[in-house]
């Protein structure tokens, strides 16, 4: 679990710049694994994906009201 201190709208930019970069991942897997011209796709960046989307889904789970777990 990710544990920083962000005002809401840093917030936003945080959860916005993992999200970009999951998509960019995973447009490099589409194109890797489809057309494979490109270098391929290695365990190294699947494991690079995995990480960046539960730092998103983390950040995401730390911006909804309510439901956290909060301990510290």
């Amino acid at each position: 679990m990710i544990n920083v201190q962000f005002d809401k709208e840093e917030w936003g930019y945080v959860v916005e710049a993992v999200d970009l970069e999951v998509e960019r991942l995973l447009t490099i897997r589409k194109k890797a694994l489809g057309l494979m011209r490109q270098r391929p796709w290695t365990q190294n960046d699947e494991n690079h994906l995995a990480m960046m989307m539960a730092i998103r889904d983390d950040l995401l789970d730390q911006l909804s009201p309510g439901e956290g777990a909060g301990s510290g």
